[in-house]
Protein backbone atom coordinates (compact mmCIF):
# COMPACT_ATOMS: atom_id res chain seq x y z
CA UNK A 1 0.00 0.00 0.00
CA UNK A 2 2.95 2.23 0.97
CA UNK A 3 4.46 1.29 -2.24
CA UNK A 4 1.50 2.40 -4.33
CA UNK A 5 1.13 5.86 -3.03
CA UNK A 6 5.05 6.63 -3.09
CA UNK A 7 4.90 5.30 -6.77
CA UNK A 8 1.27 7.06 -7.86
CA UNK A 9 3.40 10.48 -5.93
CA UNK A 10 6.26 10.38 -8.09
CA UNK A 11 4.42 9.62 -11.16
CA UNK A 12 2.35 12.78 -10.38
CA UNK A 13 5.03 14.90 -9.26
CA UNK A 14 6.60 14.31 -12.45
CA UNK A 15 3.12 14.65 -15.01
CA UNK A 16 2.24 18.07 -13.56
CA UNK A 17 5.66 19.51 -14.81
CA UNK A 18 5.06 18.23 -18.18
CA UNK A 19 1.26 18.96 -18.39
CA UNK A 20 2.27 22.48 -17.89
CA UNK A 21 4.87 22.81 -20.48
CA UNK A 22 2.49 21.53 -22.54
CA UNK A 23 0.53 24.44 -22.41
CA UNK A 24 3.51 27.30 -23.18
CA UNK A 25 3.03 29.03 -26.23
CA UNK A 26 5.21 28.99 -28.85
CA UNK A 27 8.23 31.88 -28.66
CA UNK A 28 7.46 35.31 -30.06
CA UNK A 29 9.21 36.17 -33.32
CA UNK A 30 12.47 38.13 -32.64
CA UNK A 31 12.07 41.76 -32.16
CA UNK A 32 14.72 44.59 -32.79
CA UNK A 33 15.68 47.00 -29.99
CA UNK A 34 13.43 49.75 -32.01
CA UNK A 35 10.15 47.37 -32.41
CA UNK A 36 9.77 47.04 -28.70
CA UNK A 37 10.64 51.00 -27.78
CA UNK A 38 7.62 51.45 -30.18
CA UNK A 39 5.19 49.04 -29.17
CA UNK A 40 6.12 50.14 -25.79
CA UNK A 41 5.36 53.70 -26.47
CA UNK A 42 2.07 52.87 -28.29
CA UNK A 43 0.81 50.81 -25.13
CA UNK A 44 1.70 53.42 -23.34
CA UNK A 45 -0.37 55.94 -25.19
CA UNK A 46 1.86 57.13 -28.27
CA UNK A 47 4.87 59.41 -27.98
CA UNK A 48 2.83 62.91 -27.58
CA UNK A 49 1.21 61.33 -24.28
CA UNK A 50 4.65 60.96 -23.35
CA UNK A 51 5.54 64.16 -24.20
CA UNK A 52 3.06 65.41 -22.32
CA UNK A 53 3.94 63.95 -19.04
CA UNK A 54 5.24 66.58 -16.05
CA UNK A 55 5.94 64.23 -13.72
CA UNK A 56 6.29 60.70 -12.43
CA UNK A 57 5.89 58.94 -9.24
CA UNK A 58 6.64 55.38 -7.73
CA UNK A 59 5.46 53.72 -4.44
CA UNK A 60 5.82 50.37 -3.14
CA UNK A 61 7.86 48.01 -0.58
CA UNK A 62 11.32 46.97 -0.12
CA UNK A 63 12.65 44.04 2.00
CA UNK A 64 16.09 44.44 3.14
CA UNK A 65 16.28 40.74 4.34
CA UNK A 66 15.98 42.48 7.89
CA UNK A 67 12.71 41.31 9.51
CA UNK A 68 11.52 45.52 8.99
CA UNK A 69 9.74 46.18 5.51
CA UNK A 70 9.81 49.43 4.81
CA UNK A 71 7.43 51.54 2.62
CA UNK A 72 9.38 53.53 -0.60
CA UNK A 73 7.74 56.72 -2.55
CA UNK A 74 9.69 57.98 -4.90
Amino acid sequence: MLRKMILAHILLSLAIPIAISANVPEAPAQLSAAQIVERNVAARGGLQAWRAVQTMSYSGKMDAGGKQTYNCRL
